[in-house]
């Protein structure tokens, strides 16, 4: 379970964050097909809770794509296995750095692991700090023991000087993919 713990933190930190300007706000419903797991077999096509995110109306484009610049180029370290490229996407006083740094030790140690981004769109923007709503599967490519995962959270970002950060992930579910 530590493990898994550790994982979700690594693949959550390893997404991309978009802001918003207003604070106009639309609802965004996400629904999909998710594997369960019956007789210990994972079998698709069980519903998947909705998900309903709070989207601001009017979001700056040339800054979205400065923060989805920061989620691409974390996602692409961890891929390379770079903790160091992994960590200058992340704000210094971050409280999830730490446990970040332990996990990827971890993660890259034990496991060759395959991201993919499903989804990511900057919700909100206000001032230096912004929110990114993200959709991940990470499957194992090599090494024994890791459950291949989809995983649902929000990036809050901060604004470090002229340069966007990941300060802290919310993890808002996941779960085992076939």
């Amino acid at each position: 379970m530590k493990n898994l713990n550790k994982i979700i933190i690594i693949i959550s930190i390893s997404l991309i964050i978009l802001l918003g300007c207003e604070k106009k706000e639309r609802e965004i419903t996400h629904k999909t097909d998710a594997p369960t797991v019956t007789d210990n077999k994972l079998e698709d096509k069980a519903p998947r809770k909705e998900t309903v995110i709070k989207k601001q109306d009017n979001i700056d484009e040339q800054t979205a794509e400065e923060i989805l610049a920061v989620i691409y180029e974390n996602i692409e370290a961890t891929k390379a296995e770079d903790t160091e490229r992994v960590l200058a996407t992340i704000q210094v006083d971050s409280l999830q750095r730490r446990s970040t740094v332990k996990g990827m030790e971890f993660i890259f140690s034990n496991y060759d692991l395959e991201y993919v981004l499903e989804e990511v769109e900057v919700i909100e923007i206000s001032g230096d700090e912004a929110k990114v709503h993200y959709i991940q599967t990470t499957r194992a490519l090599q090494g024994t023991g890791f459950a291949n995962m989809r995983a649902e959270g929000i990036h809050h970002m901060k604004k470090s000087g002229d340069a966007w950060k990941i300060f802290r992930t919310e993890n808002l579910g996941s779960e085992q993919i076939p």
